[in-house]
């Protein structure tokens, strides 16, 4: 994700993606804060619209006080006030305070600088400032890490319906059942992509190990068949060209052989399992915590 927002090259390899792309990146931690309030900050996610209500404002300002040429500042006014409304700038604000409400963040945290916001709420509030923006592209990193049921059912119900592509990384297996079409497994060989959602990828991930193997056991029984044929009539003369046939299939497989294996570590290293036995505790009596009133007070 970093790579594709810009913030870090990759080490080979090609990254191409339009010029006029709009991309919204929601990274896990690290955001800043400052003292600017929660509503403010969330609208700041569409300057266009702002100005747009700011250039409203002013033409309606010099209609009133005109003493002159009044048919072209309202022609002005005119052009500006459909441009206004085409946008749905005047809906601004209400989209952004429907969208924190959805995250959880209520009426009185609005008008609450972020400096005084949890990190958690401050994620929150990152996230609806990307929603309310609607980019092209979406990059959310861990998205539910800081929501509660409800929260997370009206994000689920938000990204539904959502115009652009998201890319999501998530440890969140129910979220991603729910959600996403698509997963790709990064690890040290490369990229195994799949269709369909976590349950899906499982399966297809369980079904290509089983296909690989099937190949590796299938090819290395042909190895051996060759290898058995070369060692036998290699040094005989009239079967010194069928051994050299023999072994440059044997050469061909092995190749074949090796390129298998980089993709078996792929599905094979994820059936590891870790297996911890936890014993039964003793019961223990009905008063777990006894909390005395002062009892801090008294303590030297």
């Amino acid at each position: 994700m970093r790579i594709i927002i810009g913030h870090e090259t990759s080490d080979e390899g090609d990254f191409i993606k339009q010029k006029c792309l709009q991309i919204g990146y929601l990274p896990q931690s690290g955001l800043r804060t400052n003292d600017t309030l929660v509503l403010t900050y969330v609208m700041h996610a569409c300057p266009d619209l702002i100005q747009l209500a700011k250039e409203l404002e002013a033409s309606t300002a010099r209609l009133a006080e005109a003493k002159s040429d009044v048919i072209a500042l309202a022609e002005d006014h005119v052009e500006i006030l459909e441009n206004y409304q085409k946008n749905e700038a005047y809906a601004l604000e209400g989209r952004a305070r429907e969208i924190l409400s959805g995250l959880g963040i209520n009426e009185n945290l609005l008008q609450k600088p972020l400096s005084e916001l949890s990190g958690g709420l401050s994620m929150r509030v990152e996230l609806a400032r990307l929603l309310l923006a609607k980019p092209q592209l979406l990059l959310l990193d861990e998205p539910t890490n800081h929501l509660d049921m409800a929260s997370l059912n009206w994000l689920e119900n938000f990204l539904v319906d959502y115009s652009g592509a998201w890319l999501v990384v998530s440890h969140d297996r129910y979220f991603l059942n729910r959600m996403v079409t698509s997963i790709a497994e990064l690890n040290e060989n490369g990229i195994l992509s799949f269709t369909g959602n976590y349950d899906d990828y499982l399966d297809a991930r369980d079904a290509l190990a089983n296909r690989l193997a099937t190949e590796q056991a299938s090819m290395a029984k042909r190895m051996g068949q060759l290898q058995t044929f070369i060692d036998r009539f290699g040094a005989k003369a009239t079967k010194a060209r069928q051994a050299q046939s023999r072994a440059k299939q044997a050469a061909k497989l092995a190749q074949s052989m090796a390129a298998s294996k980089q993709s078996m570590p792929n599905v094979q290293k994820s059936k590891r399992s870790m297996n911890m036995a936890l014993p039964q505790p003793p019961r223990s009596g009905e008063t777990v915590v006894w909390l005395k009133k002062d009892f801090y007070a008294t303590l030297p």
